[in-house]
């Protein structure tokens, strides 16, 4: 009888053996593969998505010049550069800082698409001293006339905003404004001195 019993223990082990083998072949077999898939690309030699810039036209305009975008129609009305921001408002003014100096830009944004579309804040370029400098964020002011960058724009509908960046007081050369939510070869140059 025990003999019967160890018999069918061998057998029933024999089945589990058998069963995780062919599991850890199927295993070495994934591996296998994924590691031959990968000596066939190697990161170092895969080609990245690359958008087709060439594709895209670059688009410069100066101030007061309409720059055309697929959802908006953006004019630089006029620009200032100042040492602080007055919005009649003691809690948000702007006030002198160090080495500071800031860059309003009186801006008309016109929503030429068939849906309501969210103005973006854009981003200023400055070429200083043969290096481009990217500021893209501007100054949050809850005041009349002044842009979060959050406003909702109706379709054909105009809204004129203002946007205020920080920049350092040394910075002169050739800017480009790129409005928000457009493709990155559409710009308005202006010259800060």
């Amino acid at each position: 009888m025990q003999d019967k019993e160890i018999a069918a223990q061998n057998k029933a082990l024999k089945g589990c053996s058998i069963i995780i083998g062919i599991f850890i072949l199927l295993f070495i077999i994934a591996i296998a593969m994924l590691f031959l898939n990968g000596c066939n690309n190697p990161p170092h030699t895969q080609q990245p998505h690359i958008e087709r810039k060439d594709t895209i036209q670059q688009v410069i305009v100066g101030i007061k010049d309409t720059l055309r975008t697929p959802m908006f129609d953006v004019t630089l009305r006029r620009f200032w550069l100042l040492k602080w921001v007055d919005t009649h408002n003691e809690y948000t003014d702007l006030n002198p800082e160090p080495n500071t100096k800031y860059l309003v830009l009186g801006l008309k944004y016109k929503n030429t698409d068939t849906e309501s579309r969210m103005i973006g804040q854009g981003q200023i370029i400055i070429n200083y001293n043969g290096r481009d400098y990217n500021f893209d964020h501007a100054e949050t002011i809850m005041a009349a006339g002044f842009s979060t960058g959050m406003e909702q724009l109706n379709p054909l509908t105009t809204h004129t905003v203002i946007f205020v960046y920080k920049l350092p007081k040394e910075l002169k050369g050739i800017a480009y404004y790129h409005p928000g939510r457009t493709d990155d070869r559409r710009y308005i140059s202006f010259e800060i001195k």
